[in-house]
């Protein structure tokens, strides 16, 4: 007996057809399986279809099962729940299928002081740094034996290498959180079918309904960090080392049948950097500070910009100051790429100079402190001595004493940019407004409480310096 197997490709996934052309009941084994008293007996990586009548062990035909059809994965720009980023084509990134995100912690969610990725409410509306990610699989398909699964790990990336397979390394959890559209947070179990032909409630069995499945994910704490969980001057070597590297998530819809698995992989890139510029050779000179959504570094002479989402005044050095290279000068800070991280070692001269009490009271304004009162829009609300307060100065009293913001954060290069022999580069409120001995020096209060708030909620920003 003859059998057409291109044909039969077709006939054995509608038994009823078989079944008709040949005028005789027919039993499909499933591949992996053993069909006790009809035709075969073991069935390996092939489907087998026997007739009923005929003895053991005598195979009609057997042809190579159809491939299993793709799990897929859609990814999006970054937005918010109720408005989406725009679709991202496939095939554009280097390494794959991928978008940006970052770690979500500004405060759009709720009002009591928790960073977006760690409060339980969902401003489906005001909060932007979702990112809409789509299932897809064949409506209806529901395989026996056939998992599918949303996995998903931290990675690490190194842009210099050419391929996925040496440029993409797994590390860690993915740091990330998953929502349905209505905002209910999802679990693991919520992202996992381990047999199709049972896919109980989850949600994820929603996607036999309409044959797709939307999702929106946002940067957990410490989304796509890769340096020390503490950074320190006495780790500046292991961040300056991390920071070559770009960090992110690697999201895999994989189909799994036996011991065959196919994967649709979504790259999700942690983004978020600072750049700033300044005009080359004015020490002491305005310059601008800016908070990207891209993902930054990708090598010294290699930017992914993104979008702008803030933007600060600073001045570095002092209008009398010498060339950046040119040491112990107050010259502006030299070009390149840097690590940030905070220190809390704030020295006498950084601090308010605080003498008395009462009417004898004095606090004069630390080199590191920026007073709420300085930049007040009425002279009502200055003081009268600018950068002083007085006890025995009735307006004053009246004001009250400052309201401060004082931070440092130090910056260190990441090779191969030249420190161009300097140290001690940092970002700080500029008090007095008198400029700086070369580091970035915040102008204005609320500019600074803005730029602590981000340097202190985004674990890791690196910060690129342009002078032009």
């Amino acid at each position: 007996m003859f059998f057409d197997l291109t044909k039969m490709q077709t006939f054995y996934s509608n038994l009823t057809k078989f079944q008709t052309l040949f005028d005789r009941q027919a039993v499909a084994v499933a591949p992996g399986t053993n069909y006790n008293g009809e035709g075969i007996g073991t069935i390996g990586s092939e489907l087998t279809i026997a007739f009923n009548g005929l003895p053991n062990n005598t195979t009609v035909f057997c042809v190579d099962a159809p491939p299993l059809p793709p799990f897929e994965i859609e990814g999006y720009k970054r937005g918010t729940i109720n408005s989406p980023g725009a679709k991202l084509p496939k095939g554009t990134g280097q390494f794959g299928y991928e978008t940006v995100m970052l770690e979500n912690a500004d405060f759009q969610d709720n009002l009591r002081g928790q960073r977006d990725c760690d409060s339980p409410e969902v401003n489906k509306t005001v909060d932007d740094d979702f990112v809409k990610v789509v299932l897809r699989w064949p409506k209806d398909m529901k395989l026996a034996g056939v998992k599918l699964q949303l996995r998903h790990d931290g990675m690490e990336v190194d842009v210099t290498k050419t391929t996925f397979e040496t440029a993409v390394t797994i590390k860690g959890p993915s740091r990330v959180n998953f929502y349905k559209p209505d905002g209910t947070k999802l679990t693991d179990a919520d992202l996992v079918i381990n047999d199709l032909a049972n896919p109980g409630t989850g949600y994820l069995a929603q996607i036999f309904t309409t044959g797709e499945l939307p999702l929106f994910i946002e940067g957990a704490d410490k989304f796509g960090y890769l340096g020390p969980d503490a950074p320190t001057m006495d780790n500046v070597g292991a961040q300056q080392t991390a920071a070559k590297k770009l960090g992110g998530a690697i999201l895999r819809c994989e189909v799994t049948q036996g011991g065959t698995t196919s994967t649709d992989k979504l790259l999700v890139y942690r983004g978020g950097f600072l750049l700033y510029q300044q005009p080359m050779g004015q020490p002491g000179a305005y310059g601008l500070l800016t908070f990207y959504d891209g993902k930054g570094r990708l090598t010294n002479e290699r930017t992914d910009y993104g979008d702008q989402l803030a933007q600060w005044v600073g001045k570095s050095g002092k209008t009398t100051g010498g060339h950046y290279d040119e040491g112990g000068q107050n010259g502006h800070i030299p070009p390149g790429w840097r690590i940030v991280f905070r220190r809390t070692d704030l020295s006498a001269a950084q601090r308010n100079k605080v003498e008395g009490t009462g009417a004898n009271r004095v606090i004069r304004e630390g080199g590191y402190c920026r007073w709420m009162q300085d930049d007040a829009t009425a002279a009502a609300q200055r003081y009268t001595t600018t950068y002083e307060y007085h006890g025995n100065n009735a307006h004053d009293v009246v004001i009250g004493e400052p309201t401060t913001i004082m931070f440092k954060f130090q910056t260190e290069v990441i090779p191969p940019t030249s420190a161009a022999g300097r140290s001690e580069i940092q970002i700080h409120p500029d008090g007095k407004k008198d400029g700086t001995s070369g580091c970035i020096g915040i102008q204005d209060y609320t500019d600074c409480a803005d730029v602590f708030r981000v340097l202190t909620n985004y674990h890791g920003l690196k910060l690129k310096v342009e002078l032009n």
